[in-house]
């Protein structure tokens, strides 16, 4: 099953943030939108969907166990940990973005 990731990524704090979409394989039930990043960062060459050559996904993660709240963001416009959002709880395209009341260091890394 293919799943979209639209994620909004920003350089850094002064550039315009846009949008990058990328292809997921789901290969578990259990894959979290945590493993979702991790994977597609993992890859040798990451692409999004249009062939376009990215850099890796800017994101905190620290205990993946649902307890230090690092890597919280917005999924489908809501707060979620990352770790503990399953892909299957969401429809084709999951949207990503950084929590809205901090200030964006890069993509999903937020100055808290």
């Amino acid at each position: 099953m293919i799943k979209r990731l639209k994620i909004l990524r920003q350089d850094d704090s002064s550039s315009i943030p846009y949008y990058q979409i990328f292809n997921y394989e789901l290969l578990n039930d259990n894959d979290t939108v945590m493993t979702a990043l991790r994977r597609i960062n993992n890859q040798k060459i990451i692409l999004d969907i249009n062939g376009n050559e990215c850099m890796p996904i800017k994101f905190e993660c620290s205990c993946m166990q649902k307890k230090c709240g690092a890597c919280a963001m917005r999924i489908n416009s809501r707060p979620r940990l990352a770790c503990d959002a399953k892909i299957l709880e969401f429809g084709d395209e999951i949207i990503i973005e950084p929590l809205k009341k901090f200030p964006v260091i890069c993509d999903l890394i937020i100055n808290r």
